[in-house]
């Protein structure tokens, strides 16, 4: 080989030596490419499973509490000056009558378990807040379930929700049927539905106990609570039923020369309805019995007609409460109370703003006033009331 050849033939035979030690690390290059790949697939994807287990988690959190709330702001104007058990009238403009808000909190604790919490706040009560509703609940199936804590009587057909101004048809619940210083109890009830063809049957059964201050002032006790209601339903008819019994303690404080009286208090309801695709009928009726002097042994009830014409509904309402025990109702010194009534008539306009937001106006007339309704003082005979409440749930 020529001597000038010889630096250009050594060079190539080291590159011609070297192309498969090259190859053979390619090769292996790729390999661990194609591991790492996979390991990094691999990764991706177990870190893709926490990620979706993740959200669940925090979906399942989000679906197992639930906010609630509900809320009315209204003005009214009275005739007179007079005041119920929870509210105020008066004749300038008043903004607090009608006026709350509430909130509910709903958590699901696990398949059966759950626990509900209601706080409520008047403005005619300086905003003061009141557990309406504090109690966990047992739901055995989709029939039975079990309840424990503070609750509501079930006084009426809008018991349950009686502080819910956007449900019920009036601006506010007629007056002298809807009257109670005591709207809940601590106890525990029982809740039991079924159905019988195209027949649905809802009963329950309650026992507890509960403490209040009567619109005169006196406290009272109830103990050893116990009722029950049932409701039955076919298509837009139904009825409701509801009784019950209490040993009732009544503190005089001295007055009448009396300190505290006891007795056995019996309070019995029923309810008719019709809930048509635009009439609705609301009849109610009740009658506590009692030896108690100013409890009064009396009876009461209501006619509630409704029509729904779109975004409106035009409603009526009569009411009236009266007193059974007049004559017998006699205090220490001899003195008979005088006989308790009061009727009203009521015509209200109802306009549905949206789903979750409707305006209320309602004028009432308060008249056949007896001198023994203590739980009106202050009002007047032909009274009227005029009331528009905004009405919002969320």
């Amino acid at each position: 080989m020529k001597k000038g050849l010889m630096p250009l033939a050594l060079p190539c035979l080291l590159l011609a030596l070297s192309l498969p030690a090259s190859a053979d690390e390619i090769d292996d290059l790729k390999k661990r490419l194609s591991e790492l790949e996979a390991k990094m697939e691999k990764s991706d994807a177990k870190n893709k499973r926490k990620l979706k287990a993740l959200k669940e988690d925090i979906k399942e959190d989000k679906q197992a509490l639930r906010i609630s709330g509900f809320g009315t702001a209204g003005v009214t104007k009275s005739d007179s000056a007079f005041s119920t058990s929870d509210r105020d009238f008066t004749e300038e403009f008043n903004y607090g009558t009608d006026t709350k808000a509430g909130v509910q909190l709903d958590y699901k604790i696990g398949q059966h378990w759950s626990a509900t919490v209601q706080l409520t706040g008047r403005a005619n009560n300086q905003w003061d807040t009141n557990t309406e509703w504090a109690f966990i609940k047992y739901k055995h199936s989709d029939q039975l379930a079990f309840r424990a804590g503070r609750l509501r009587l079930p006084f009426y057909y809008y018991s349950e929700s009686l502080d819910v101004g956007f449900v019920y048809p009036w601006a506010r619940p007629p007056m002298p049927f809807y009257v109670t210083s005591i709207s809940n109890y601590e106890g525990m009830d029982a809740n039991y539905r079924f159905s019988t063809g195209d027949i649905t049957h809802e009963a329950s059964a309650f026992v507890g106990a509960t403490t209040g201050t009567l619109p005169n002032g006196l406290s009272i006790n109830l103990e050893d609570v116990w009722g029950g209601t049932y409701q039955v339903n076919w298509g837009g008819f139904g009825m409701r039923l509801f009784g019950m019994n209490a040993d009732t303690d009544l503190n005089f404080g001295g007055a009448f020369g009396l300190n505290a009286v006891a007795d056995r208090v019996g309070y019995y309801s029923t309810a008719f309805f019709y809930n048509g695709e635009n009439l609705f009928v609301l009849i109610e009726g009740n009658r506590s019995d009692t030896e108690m002097v100013i409890v009064r042994t009396s009876e009461a009830a209501h006619a509630t007609a409704g029509y729904r014409w779109g975004i409106w509904t035009p409603f009526a309402t009569y009411s009236y409460n009266n007193s059974l025990d007049d004559g017998d109702a006699k205090l220490l010194n001899g003195a008979i109370l005088p006989p308790s009534r009061l009727d009203n008539t009521s015509l209200g306009l109802v306009l549905e703003a949206s789903t979750q937001v409707n305006i209320k106006f309602q004028y009432d007339h308060l008249y056949n006033i007896g001198d023994g309704n203590s739980n009106f003082a202050g009002l007047k005979e032909g009274t009227d009331v005029y009331t528009i409440n905004v009405n919002a749930i969320f």
